[in-house]
Parts: C-alpha cells; structure tokens; sequence
C-alpha cells in the first residue's frame, strides 16, 4: 500500500508540529480494494502504529474534498484544513517539503 509508505514521513511531521497545534488524522477511503473490512483497517493500524488516529470514511465523504461530484478521488490524498472545513493544502502525490511547507506557513512559522 503506497500509504503505508508515507507514515513514517506523516509521523514526523506530526511530531515536529503537534505542540504548535497540529492534529494529524489518517482517513481511509470505502472500498478502495474489494473486501476491505473494518477488520482490514484494524490491522493496518497495529502495522503502522501511528501516534494520531485512522478512520474510517464509510460514506466517502471526506474521500470527495476538492473533487467535482461524481469524480472518483485519488488515493491517497493530502488535506490541509483548517478546524473550520477551510482546505489549505491538497495533493494527490506525497510531497511532504509542501505540505510542511503548507502547515508551517499556516502556524506561522
């Protein structure tokens, strides 16, 4: 899975931002692979072991951010968002000097 190949990267982005407010959230889309279960989510988890939570987005709404209706999302994807829905940040491909980039500049450093 290319996103468990992006952890480690979001780990440590995670815990060089979390005192200044970050909150990171991994978020799985429905049905990306034909019989994905919650148990499926679950032990992608305990492989991964990240110090923020994943979820389950069970009716594809978080899957559709920044998409036209109807248009099937990449994955994985990329959200910067502000507490308030503002998005601040998406890509489809992992940059993570961008997306640092993107939350710093959002912290205001």
């Amino acid at each position: 899975m290319v996103c468990e190949l992006e952890f480690p990267d979001l780990q440590t982005i995670y815990n060089k931002w979390q005192s200044r407010g970050l909150r990171v959230v991994g978020v799985a889309g429905k049905g990306l692979m034909a019989g994905e279960t919650d148990a499926t989510l679950a032990r992608f988890g305990d492989r991964v072991r990240p110090d923020f939570p994943i979820v389950w987005d069970s009716d594809e709404s978080y899957s559709r951010i920044g998409w036209p209706k109807g248009e099937l999302s990449a994955y994985p994807r990329h959200l910067l968002m502000r507490g308030d829905g503002t998005v601040l940040y998406i890509s489809s491909e992992f940059e993570p000097e961008a997306l640092e980039q993107a939350i710093a500049q959002e912290l205001g450093e």
